[in-house]
């Protein structure tokens, strides 16, 4: 509560320390006024070990989670929202991007598509989750309208840097990728991200081929391409149609294939006999 007294109560937006899932969000009229006027995609982050609560259960450590925009009268990149959350978790999350979504402003659901800015974040499954949940609900609480999942994903993307990141460190292991094949490896990656929509065949194929020069790496890039997260990381996999069949892959993934698939549902199949439709 000391805490609470010393900050502008304008700066508080919301202290919900007696929650399921406690949080408090920071936000300054300024900070509204430039997540109103959309001029540039978002980028969300969760900082840790930034902030320390030795009373708080080891699952309910405190972190920030940042929503930045670039101001282009600074000319750099600044926060339009700011959460304490008390917890990693889909709904600690929701916290977080119900607000963000609520302090904008949109006429219609018309106007939200054509003007939300889009973000980009890291892998974390509860970050994303979370965005695309709150994004239905918005729609549906704010415009009483259904969106599609493919719409949410053309607003969402994965920071390349931190795929790039991974890559670079499969490939630094040799007993993943060895000296007279890391050109092979590279290269590999740099056709599968080039694929485009109306290339999904191919894309399979370079895929297939890629786990058999590289069988040690089979379990990293298996994780990419999971469909939750294909759609968004690889232009092959974000048509309608595509999505689609990534119906069909699950569905194989539940029903024929034991020998390739984990029960962690981290991965799905994609082994050469699943991919004959």
């Amino acid at each position: 509560m000391k805490f609470k007294k010393e900050v502008n109560s304008n700066f508080i937006r919301k202290f919900a320390l007696v929650d399921n899932n406690p949080h408090i969000i920071l936000q300054h009229d300024d900070m509204i006024n430039l997540l109103i006027d959309g001029d540039s995609p978002m980028q969300t982050d969760t900082v840790e070990g930034f902030l320390y609560e030795p009373r708080m259960k080891e699952s309910q450590s405190p972190n920030l989670t940042i929503t930045s925009t670039y101001d282009f009268t600074l000319n750099r990149w600044v926060p339009v929202c700011v959460s304490i959350l008390f917890g990693k978790s889909t709904a600690d999350y929701n916290n977080h991007w119900n607000h963000v979504l609520t302090s904008s402003n949109y006429d219609s659901l018309k106007d939200f598509e054509d003007r939300f800015p889009g973000n980009t974040s890291d892998f974390s499954d509860a970050l994303r989750k979370s965005f695309f949940e709150s994004v239905e609900h918005f729609v549906s609480t704010t415009f009483q309208k259904k969106i599609e999942k493919e719409k949410i994903a053309s607003f969402y993307e994965f920071c390349q840097v931190h795929f790039l990141r991974s890559k670079s460190r499969v490939a630094k292991n040799r007993s993943v990728v060895t000296k007279e094949k890391l050109t092979l490896f590279n290269k590999s990656i740099d056709i599968i991200l080039k694929y485009k929509s109306n290339q999904f065949d191919a894309f399979i194929i370079e895929c297939q081929l890629f786990m058999k020069s590289f069988p040690n790496a089979k379990a990293w890039i298996k994780w990419y391409l999971h469909p939750d997260r294909a759609f968004i990381l690889f232009p092959a996999c974000s048509s309608q149609t595509v999505a689609n069949k990534k119906k069909t892959i699950g569905f194989i993934k539940r029903h024929q294939c034991t020998r390739e698939c984990w029960s962690t549902n981290t991965e799905y199949c994609f082994e050469k006999e699943n991919w004959n439709w």
